[in-house]
């Protein structure tokens, strides 16, 4: 039997540059989460030395301060814009390459260093992005010399896979498939019928819900914080007083010092200028700014963005691009089997099939959910009985979205008790919206789950119903979360609904 090594190498050329990018890429990510949680990390202790205990993020696991808090928040970035970037850099290396005079390759070569200058300028139109930055200068030149460097060209392999028009039309014919299915319910519809359905998948359901507030705190606006911190110079007490009661309804909390305050006001006669990071940004009159707290709070928040580029280009890349990461990444699998087998002729002909027939049956088969035709709630109480898993999932997603009360329907009692996470996540939904004396008490029944993706998503639900009797009850469950949780998307969570059932941060001591 001939192993053919060589050849095998040489048709993972893309998937070698997109390994290398990925490597560099979470270098920069690790670097740009672990910036982002010492900053947070010191306001939280800025936070605490005024007296506040219970706010989330003080006592997680990770810490933020931890090397694997940055490594493992990192990750998200890697698998999204660093993706982006790298995919994006290597096809215009190719792209480049395809052209056999010398002058159209220069030619495209400026034209796509021209769109690259534009990004990088887009990226900071709105202030100095050194997180987008970091990504946007370092990627491109090491996936630029990577790809160079292991460029088939250099041993005049020409006619490998991605080298063929029918390769590209495979994978035209995959985001014809992608494409219609990136809506609102994209994401539900993964984590339902692909997260929920196995140990795997709820492994990555958990790693994401233990890492991925790190690198959320990066690049969301002030005003998207959880917690903001705030400090007053040039004010007597009346107007500080004054002032931290009306900002304690928007979650900004006094601090000590301007060093570690996302918003400083600095008393000006009659008005006040409002500073960020030691730089004015906003001069309002004093009666103003305790008259329409709200929307002076949000125009400074927009004012002080400067990560607006960042964000859409990481959903653009995380919608988009990490299914052609996933795709090269079972190119590499299923390149092993026929390509260490057989020569590279057959094998260039016969992975990127092996690829697209694995991948339209992925996207189409596990990705729908079943729509529900009902014809009355009889209908619908049978499937919740007798149907299958999809179809009972499909069911009680659209009870929910019906706005339907789930105790109406027969079955719901044998429900609230599966083990399957994508069923309870939807009876969790549907007692949320329910008029069921009982549902308060079942719901604070999962707050206790062994999942913490379970525990949110139970007190996400509960907080529609904190109007109820057992409000009291729900709002002290929801304090001792803050205080005895190391999970820091529990705490999250947690504070969120909190504040909507009317709690209030104090200062202890």
């Amino acid at each position: 039997m001939i192993f053919h090594f060589k050849d095998t190498f040489r048709l993972l050329y893309p998937v070698r540059v997109l390994v290398a990018g990925l490597v560099a890429a979470q270098v920069v990510a690790t670097g740009v989460v672990w910036f982002s949680n010492h900053a947070l990390s010191a306001r939280l202790e800025a936070l605490k030395s005024a007296g506040y205990r219970l706010l989330p993020g003080m006592q997680i696991d990770p810490a933020l301060t931890s090397f694997e808090a940055a490594f493992g928040g990192g990750v998200f970035f890697t698998l999204s814009l660093g993706a982006g970037i790298v995919l994006l850099s290597l096809g215009a290396v190719m792209l480049v390459q395809s052209f056999q005079a010398r002058w159209a390759r220069i030619a495209m070569t400026l034209v796509l260093t021209v769109l690259w200058v534009a990004v990088l300028v887009w990226a900071n139109s709105n202030g100095p992005c050194y997180s987008v930055s970091a990504f946007l200068l370092i990627l491109p030149p090491v996936t630029l010399a990577t790809a160079l460097r292991w460029s088939p060209f250099r041993q005049d392999r020409r006619r490998l896979p991605w080298r063929r028009t029918w390769h590209f039309l495979l994978i035209l014919v995959l985001v014809a498939v992608w494409a219609p299915r990136i809506d609102k319910d994209l994401f539900v519809n993964i984590k339902d019928n692909l997260m929920l359905t196995t140990r795997p998948g709820m492994a990555l359901v958990h790693l994401y819900y233990k890492y991925t507030l790190y690198p959320a705190e990066v690049f969301r606006p002030l005003s998207g914080k959880q917690v903001k911190t705030y400090a007053c110079e040039g004010l007597d007490e009346t107007q500080a007083a004054i002032l931290e009661k009306r900002l304690a309804a928007y979650d900004y909390l006094p601090v000590d010092g301007a060093a570690t305050a996302d918003l400083v006001i600095r008393g000006s006669q009659d008005a006040f200028v409002l500073l960020h990071h030691g730089k004015p940004v906003m001069t309002v009159p004093a009666a103003d700014f305790q008259s329409d707290t709200g929307n002076l709070l949000k125009a400074f928040s927009e004012k002080t963005d400067n990560a607006r580029a960042f964000r859409r280009l990481t959903l653009w890349t995380l919608v988009w691009v990490a299914p052609l990461v996933v795709y090269l990444l079972v190119f590499a699998v299923f390149s092993l089997v026929p390509g260490l087998l057989t020569g590279l002729r057959t094998s260039s002909m016969l992975v990127p099939l092996l690829c697209c027939l694995f991948f339209v049956f992925v996207v189409i088969y596990w990705l729908d959910t079943p729509v529900v035709e009902v014809a009355d709630r009889r209908a619908v109480a049978k499937i919740l009985q007798s149907g299958t898993r999809r179809e009972k999932i499909a069911a009680l997603r659209y009870i929910h979205e019906n706005g339907m009360e789930i105790a109406r329907f027969s079955g719901f009692r044998q429900l609230s008790d599966t083990d399957d996470y994508a069923l309870r996540y939807w009876m969790v939904r549907n007692f949320g919206n329910s008029r069921h004396p009982d549902a308060m008490n079942r719901i604070i029944r999962w707050m206790d789950a062994d999942s913490n993706y379970m525990v949110c998503k139970a007190i996400e639900a509960a907080a529609g119903l904190h109007g109820s009797a057992e409000k009291v009850i729900f709002r002290r469950a929801l304090v001792d979360k803050l205080r005895t949780s190391t999970d820091w998307y529990v705490q999250h969570y947690a504070f969120r609904a909190a504040r909507r059932a009317g709690w209030v941060p104090e200062r202890s001591g």
